[in-house]
């Protein structure tokens, strides 16, 4: 274990102290070593924190490492559980994983690029044929924090950063801990993760349906990961949200990729989501998912309490190419006089499924299809279900897309539905063919996959005029001022690759979706940093420290040296600890932690 020291004033005198995180070492293993972690000589496995973990459980008093701390993971592949068809071992604290580390290199003093050249992979392969099957482990990490409340939930946040998981299988009967990457009732964050050739054949109603990553009840930010090839047999290929409370599950995916994911016998071939307050899909690429019905690409279910609406915000996305296997003429009629619609609710190449009450956002994005003809049965955003709660309802665009055909089979909507400044036209469809060619996902710059239209004059031909980085900025300081909740903070004013959209009026060219094909990129390698070097404090008085960093406003907590919060506060840049009894106290600002004295 390496430990980072500081001097500490503490009522006029200087002692030294340790900071918050300390830093292990740690390689592939099937036990326990009792090592201490502090190099790659003495290092750990991931089975010490998993013992750990089982036995100090949710007691950080008794815990050996703490939130916070920082693994550095060796290039191998790692198998987490070693009985077939188990879970793998729990993980309860805010840790931070960082995969893909050299140990050739000796001491870690600069994180990895990505991708790694020596890559880190969490295996379920037990049996080792290559491919997700019976008997290998039913996930690869499990988070579950299991706190009071959102804030302390975010408080230990487990970070996973460079990590590719794969191979795991949940077969039929799984009622949970389904999903590669399975959180419950925590606060989980991917970073340059690759999630990839993972099975459910879950078919409950509980959380064992998701395969690549399953988030029950908890927080996430998904970012820079490419999520593919992952198939379910219900919903949720790619991304599954869900949980027992109507309100549980908020959060991001920012930056991703996710193609070629795939249900059997229902919706949601990317990603699903069955509950939650808000999920924010943002600089996203979705394509050449499937579906056997309805919402190859997003599910958004909408409600099932009565005044519960489940918010879907899609901003600077492309949503595309994503079909469905059923033959419309099985599935869906309609009477060519009356107009009649029977046997509803399941057609062909949808992009988005809207069910029942919806609240969905959608800006500076392209969602179409395969084919879209106009009629419902080929729309690329459809709406089904039943109202429950119309006046909490809507579907709202705030303009700069680029959108195939919109189709409703819900029986005379009273729902609010606006679209503002979109280029969408049911005589002449835009389609995938129309937009993009058949230029396929692929390697333009950044760590995940974009799609890039198949001409540069391609806005100026439909006369879409696509949101500014800073229109962007205004338009999501408007939906958290509505008080829509975004526990993390996110970055509107770049694309997918990370390269900055125009911020200029004049003179200035941006356009909509994931990729800003009218910007220059990056290379494709993505060079991280420490997570506790994004935000720093100042001293700026006894008991008064300055936050250096933040781009907004932050949602401070303050906890004494038993873990206990005793505060919690929104407000600019500062911190005040003057009425606050003279100690030493842990201050966590927007998920980073720092020690602090009064």
């Amino acid at each position: 274990m390496k430990l980072k020291h500081f001097l500490l004033c503490v009522m006029g005198i200087l002692i030294p102290t340790t900071v918050f995180s300390a830093e292990y070492y740690v390689v592939p293993g099937l036990r326990a070593t009792g090592n201490d972690g502090s190099s790659w000589e003495k290092a750990i496995t991931m089975y010490d924190i998993f013992e750990n973990d089982a036995a100090a459980a949710k007691n950080d008093e008794v815990s050996k490492y703490k939130t916070g701390d920082v693994f550095f993971l060796a290039g191998g592949t790692y198998y987490n559980a070693t009985s077939p068809g188990s879970d793998a071992g729990r993980i309860y604290r805010g840790y931070i994983f960082v995969g893909g580390c050299d140990q050739s290199k000796g001491v870690v003093t600069e994180w990895p690029v990505y991708p790694s050249a020596t890559p880190t992979i969490f295996s379920g392969d037990l049996d080792e044929n290559g491919e997700p099957s019976a008997g290998d482990l039913r996930n690869l990490i499990h988070v579950r924090q299991a706190r009071n409340d959102d804030a302390e939930n975010l408080a230990h946040i487990c970070k996973l950063i460079g990590i590719d998981f794969t191979c795991s299988y949940s077969p039929e009967g799984s009622t949970n801990a389904s999903g590669a990457v399975y959180c419950t009732q925590g606060a989980i964050e991917l970073q340059y993760c690759n999630i990839y050739n993972n099975i459910s054949k879950g078919e409950g109603t509980g959380d064992g349906i998701g395969a690549g990553i399953h988030i029950y009840g908890g927080l996430y930010h998904i970012k820079d990961c490419n999520v593919y090839n992952n198939k379910a047999h219900k919903t949720g290929a790619g991304f599954r949200c869900t949980s027992r409370s109507s309100k549980k599950a908020n959060g991001v995916i920012e930056r991703c990729y996710f193609g070629n994911n795939e249900v059997e016998s229902r919706y949601g071939g990317a990603i699903a989501q069955s509950s939650g307050e808000n999920m924010w899909i943002i600089n996203s690429t979705i394509v050449d998912n499937k579906a056997f019905y309805e919402g190859a690409g997003i599910c958004a279910n909408g409600s099932s309490f009565d005044d519960d609406v489940r918010a879907v915000h899609i901003i600077n996305c492309t949503i595309a190419g994503n079909t469905c296997a059923a033959d419309p003429s099985e599935l869906y009629a309609e009477d060519t006089e009356t107009g009649t619609v029977t046997n509803p609710g399941s057609w062909l190449g949808s992009q988005i499924r809207i069910a029942c009450d919806p609240a969905v956002n959608i800006c500076n994005s392209i969602i179409v299809g395969r084919e879209d003809d106009g009629t419902v049965a080929k729309a690329a955003i459809v709406l089904t279900g039943t109202e429950k709660t119309p006046s909490s309802a809507y579907l709202n665009s705030y303009g700069g897309s680029i959108l195939g055909t919109f189709g409703s089979v819900m029986n005379s909507p009273t729902i609010a539905i606006n679209w503002n400044n979109d280029h969408m036209d049911g005589s002449n469809p835009n389609t995938y063919s129309k937009i993009f060619g058949t230029t396929t996902a692929g390697e333009n710059g950044g760590f995940t996959k974009t799609l890039k239209p198949v001409d540069n004059g391609i806005l100026d031909q439909l006369g879409v005029y696509a949101l500014y980085g800073f229109e962007l900025g205004e338009y999501i300081k408007t939906l958290k001022d509505e008080g829509k909740y975004l526990p993390f903070e996110i970055d509107v004013t770049v694309d997918q690759t990370g390269s900055k959209r125009s911020q200029e009026e004049i003179n200035g060219e941006t356009a909509p979706g994931a990729y800003d094909f009218l910007t220059n990129h990056g290379t494709g390698i993505a060079v991280t940093n420490s997570p506790m070097s994004s935000l720093k404090l100042q001293v700026s008085g006894d008991g008064i420290y300055q936050i250096v960093g933040l781009t907004d406003n932050a949602t401070i907590h303050i906890y004494n040296l038993q873990g206990i919060r005793i505060r919690s506060i929104t407000q600019g840049n500062t911190i005040d600890l003057r009425d606050l009894t003279k100690g030493i106290y842990m201050a966590n600002v927007n998920g980073q932690t720092f020690k602090v004295a009064r």
